[in-house]
């Protein structure tokens, strides 16, 4: 199933290895990661949902921002140059 096509699926940060996800493992990990999300792109990609001091994970939305970190870079090509 494409992840475009799963519905919205809201993970309280202390539920979310019990689910089964191996990254990020612990709460301490994931506290580094929502204090980062404006630098780390989860803020761009909709990951961190706040409801009050709630923090829920948007486990679709945290998928394609993982793919999108995996994903390879283009890196352009340095001109070449004779030196002699």
């Amino acid at each position: 199933m494409s992840l475009e096509l799963l519905p919205p699926l809201l993970i309280p940060v202390s539920r979310w290895a019990a689910r089964g996800h191996l990254y990020p493992a612990t709460d301490r990990a994931w506290r580094h990661l929502i204090r980062q999300a404006s630098s780390n792109g989860l803020d761009y990609h909709g990951v961190i949902v706040r409801i009050g001091r709630r923090v829920l994970i948007d486990e679709a939305a945290f998928l394609r921002w993982a793919r999108a970190l995996a994903a390879p870079r283009q890196v352009p090509a340095r001109p070449h140059t004779v030196t002699g």
